[in-house]
């Protein structure tokens, strides 16, 4: 079984989250949230790999799924995926296989780079007319390609 760990990336440095409050919307930027999703970050023993991974997101709000079709994820820092948005969630089939080998958890380290995966998701909301300061919930999954 893979053990997935999420990270978000907080004044240039990654911390471990089960929940993220991103901030808030204004019309005049878009958000932006860097995530590593790590497959057994400091395991002792070695994990199952997920094979051609693919990112699942939606919002909570049946309305705020609108969103999804502004939505933009980059993977390793240079590669932009297609975002599919079906009914109420949005898809991004990564491809690239994580790796479950035993590992220190050290990001800077090549032997770890096939670990995990850089995800960063762009909303951009620029001239779109929208409550400011609205919160909106958000949920992500990694899952294998099935």
């Amino acid at each position: 079984m893979s053990k997935i760990s999420w990270f978000i990336k907080e004044n240039d440095v990654y911390s471990e989250k089960k929940e993220h409050h991103a901030g808030t919307f204004r019309k005049d930027e878009k958000i932006v949230i860097n995530m590593q999703a790590w497959n057994n970050r400091w395991g002792v023993k070695d994990a199952e790999d997920i094979i051609s991974p693919v990112l699942s997101f939606r919002f909570d709000s049946f309305e705020d799924n609108a969103l999804l079709r502004l939505c933009k994820v980059i993977v390793n820092q240079s590669l932009e995926l297609p975002v599919t948005v079906k009914d109420n969630s949005a898809v991004v089939v990564i491809g690239e296989t994580i790796i479950g080998r035993s590992n220190d958890g050290d990001e800077n380290s090549y032997e770890n780079k096939n670990n995990f995966i850089d995800i960063r998701l762009e909303i951009d909301i620029r001239d779109k007319d929208l409550k400011e300061n609205d919160l909106k919930k958000m949920y992500f999954e990694l899952h294998p390609l099935s």
